[in-house]
């Protein structure tokens, strides 16, 4: 099999819906996305490119309709806008459900956004903090410009984001087993998939590496059948973890919950029973690994036993499901002075540099953890995924029957390119 070539790789087209209060926020971002712009990487669009005397609310849609990457701008004037909100992001969330988009919110000023229609995506800046409520704005864009950076560059990896003809093959639920390979695409169609040989090489050390951090905490648990393993104690789920956390950065770990995921590193131990892993603190009390001779449907699934509050709030609603705090020298803070960065402390009221914000599940929960690029990282298994994650959130348990629509997920052809 020839090996995909290195080549020049079409800019990525990004829209930006914002509220017009919002226009200076947006040049800042611009600016700070300037060095994907002279790679080649990204062509943007904004409604103040519109040329005047053309039918701007059809010329908007237009754009909307081929953006690969959509910027949704949130802050009080966009939720209060009839159009950022009711028109802009209703048809930006139809694209991303499809999988034609990615649809990426950017938090530029404190407003209540939890239970908004996006509230299930990972937000920018990654801690959660408006980009206001930062010491310094740079600092919050450069993080909102690394995000975008990392989003454009799995995009030629998802599946989910193609041309015309397979995007309606796999609305008609034209799924090939590995065993039968869907037909390869001509180079120039596979090119536009996998972007670079570069890229193939990042997803198979991915691979690998997950594969290397199984065995050196579970020794004789071979890949080569089908196989479900239970840790057996505390100690084998501690083997895990820290073998996990070894192994993080290197094969770009990330968690999944329903439609919640993001990177997991760092995974480290914070007390006995407790494991950080990225902001969450995890009492683990359950760990299931599967193993799978395609290397790229293998998962480690852990069950999060429910914790205490932190104690910073005064609600008694028995509904939620976990709390965010800031933490700071030993000492937890509330969510609102994480994000002013600020908080009165013994009388005093005190900069917080260097606070970490800290997510605790107050109900059981789980997470899969698997490298970035796997076949749980695919729109087209979303459904799937958070199926099984509401039924094991139902029964709290770990159940081995309710796992078995992960062992159909659908895997993107391109994966078979290094079979």
């Amino acid at each position: 099999m020839d090996e995909p070539q290195e080549g020049v790789i079409s800019p990525v087209n990004i829209f930006y819906s914002y509220a017009r209060e919002d226009e200076r926020y947006r040049k800042k971002l611009e600016n700070h996305l300037s060095m994907m712009r002279r790679q080649g990487m990204i062509a943007e669009w904004y409604d103040r490119k519109i040329v005047p005397g053309t039918d701007w609310a059809k010329t908007i849609d237009e754009h909307l309709g081929v953006a690969a990457v959509i910027l949704l701008l949130i802050s009080p004037d966009f939720i209060a806008s009839d159009y950022c909100y009711g028109v802009e992001m209703q048809r930006a969330l139809e694209r991303h459900a499809d999988g034609t988009a990615r649809v990426i919110p950017i938090l530029l000023r404190p407003v209540d956004w939890r239970e908004a229609p996006f509230a299930h995506l990972q937000p920018l800046p990654q801690n959660g903090k408006p980009v206001t409520k930062w010491s310094r704005q740079d600092d919050a864009f450069r993080d909102v410009a690394t995000g975008i950076r990392e989003a454009i560059e799995s995009l030629p990896l998802r599946t989910n984001i193609l041309p015309d003809n397979r995007q309606a093959a796999s609305k008609e639920g034209d799924v090939h087993d590995e065993m039968d390979p869907s037909p390869q695409p001509q180079r120039e169609e596979r090119e536009s998939y996998i972007g670079s040989y570069q890229h193939m090489k990042i997803f198979v050390r991915q691979q690998e590496e997950f594969d290397l951090a199984l065995p050196r905490s579970m020794p004789g648990k071979g890949n080569y059948t089908k196989a479900y393993i239970q840790a057996k104690n505390k100690k084998v789920i501690d083997r895990v973890l820290s073998s996990l956390a070894d192994a993080c950065e290197a094969c770009d770990l990330w968690w999944f919950a329903g439609y919640q995921h993001s990177p997991a590193c760092p995974i480290k131990r914070l007390a006995e029973e407790v494991w950080l892993i990225q902001h969450n603190e995890c009492k683990i009390i359950d760990l299931w690994v599967y193993r799978h001779p395609t290397l790229e449907r293998q998962y480690v699934l852990l069950h999060l036993a429910p914790q205490l509050p932190f104690g910073l709030y005064d609600s008694d609603d028995a509904n939620i499901d976990w709390e965010e705090a800031g933490y700071y020298k030993e000492r937890y803070v509330t969510r609102g002075e994480y994000d002013d960065g600020y908080a009165e402390i013994d009388g005093e009221v005190i900069e917080l540099h260097g606070v970490e914000l800290r997510w605790r599940n107050l109900k059981d929960d789980f997470i899969v953890l698997v490298p970035k690029y796997s076949v749980y990282n695919q729109h087209a298994n979303d459904q799937q995924t958070v199926e099984v994650y509401r039924a094991l959130r139902a029964v709290a348990k770990i159940d081995q029957s309710l796992l078995q629509p992960l062992e159909q997920l659908e895997r993107p052809f391109w994966m078979e390119l290094w079979d």
